[in-house]
């Protein structure tokens, strides 16, 4: 590293725990391992002694970090071990822009911004409420529920039409259950701790998995070609811009799509998980947040003004 910030990086973790200790510790319970880490060690965290891997914490060393390309990189696909051995299945996993550095992650930036500007992502909030409202629909004869499951189904339902333009269909439900047994998969620890390509294994479901889903991506990219890409969702935007960019291919669309779709559906549903069970154990706060609403919306639905 060339560059190096004004503020001490805290001692790595591998010192404390061993790395595998730290990574079981990490998922066995994240929230409460993250915080410890903060508590101890404070905003920036090294995971071994190089350091090569950091946990960050707050917006403004986030901010920090991710604009300094120099000292701070992405990993990319020749930098997980364990995706070496599956080079024929899961190349399009590492194309997203979670993975780029350098050029490749300015332009894959510079072609994503359209998409993401206030007034574009402003166009789906009659979405987010008709979502919403047949989400709250269901709970009506229903005297319990996991909260949960309902907002990681509405993320999903709400990435699938605003990234892909599909609505609630078989269509839909077949790609939600290609996302959620992939991910399931190539995130799990056994994927981790045994990337070996045998019958059976974790390793071997994956790659079917990855190799479905693909697929399936695939031929909606060529459901929405014949059918003429004029659709607002950002799959249809993104193909429309890849007829101007000759350099973004198809498996870079597939994976800047399926990148989008990882890093949007688990954090809005953890997201509104929490601000409900904040809610629930803060009902003084609770009724100040519903007497706001009320009187700024006045009985109609939010639009994106608000």
């Amino acid at each position: 590293m060339g560059a190096t910030f004004s503020y001490r990086i805290t001692p790595a973790l591998s010192r404390v725990g061993g790395l595998y200790g730290n990574i079981l510790l990490f998922w066995s319970s994240p929230t409460d391992y993250m915080q410890s880490l903060y508590d101890h060690f404070g905003d920036v965290v090294p995971l071994g002694y190089k350091p090569k891997n950091v946990f960050v914490f707050g917006p403004a060393r986030n901010r920090e970090i991710l604009t300094n390309p120099e000292v701070f990189e992405n990993h990319t696909f020749e930098d997980i071990t364990y995706f070496q051995h599956s080079k024929e299945y899961a190349r399009e996993l590492a194309l997203g822009l979670g993975f780029l550095n350098g050029p490749a992650h300015a332009e894959r930036r510079r072609l994503l911004r359209p998409s993401f500007l206030k007034e574009s992502v402003s166009q789906y909030t009659p979405t987010f409420v008709d979502l919403t409202e047949r989400m709250i629909a269901s709970w009506d004869k229903r005297e319990t529920m996991e909260i949960v499951p309902e907002f990681m189904n509405l993320a999903v339902s709400m990435g699938l039409k605003t990234l892909m333009g599909l609505d609630p269909s078989p269509a839909a439900d077949k790609v939600k259950a290609l996302f959620e047994e992939m991910f399931a998969l190539v995130f799990s620890l056994t994927y981790a701790f045994f990337p070996v390509d045998l019958p059976g294994t974790t390793y071997r479901k994956a790659g079917i998995a990855t190799q479905k889903l693909s697929a399936a991506v695939t031929e909606l990219i060529a459901q929405k070609r014949r059918e003429g890409v004029d659709g607002d969702d950002i799959l249809s935007q993104l193909i429309r811009r890849q007829d101007e960019n000759p350099d973004f291919t198809l498996p870079d669309l597939i994976g800047t799509v399926t990148g989008l779709f990882r890093g949007m559906y688990p954090n809005v549903a953890s997201a509104l998980s929490c601000i409900i069970t904040l809610l629930a154990l803060h009902p003084k706060i609770t009724e100040e947040v519903l007497q706001e609403i009320n009187d700024r919306l006045q009985g109609r639905n939010p639009g994106p003004e608000d």
